[in-house]
């Protein structure tokens, strides 16, 4: 796959899982710059941000976990993805 491909899947397996958790978010996926190998995946929200973000950012740690999971079922490849909450 190639980084707009992998920049496509990475925005919808994390809109889809933010979805049903029952929070509407925007999804930004910034592309690595060479030589970095990393996604950004920025999501706004309007409400629930505390929820996501969790005391300590746990919560947002899981889920940037299982993210990674849900993207590399689908590509079987190991990307580096960081998923940030409204900057956080």
């Amino acid at each position: 796959m190639n980084t707009s491909s992998h920049q496509e899947l990475i925005g919808a397996v994390a809109t889809e899982f933010i979805e049903k958790l029952g929070f509407s978010a925007t999804v930004e996926i910034i592309p690595p710059v060479a030589p970095e190998t990393t996604y950004v995946c920025s999501v706004s929200v309007e409400d629930g941000q505390n929820f996501l973000i969790g005391q300590y950012g746990v919560n947002l740690a899981a889920l940037q976990h299982i993210v990674r999971i849900l993207v590399r079922r689908r590509t079987q490849e190991k990307l580096d993805i960081i998923v940030e909450i409204n900057n956080y």
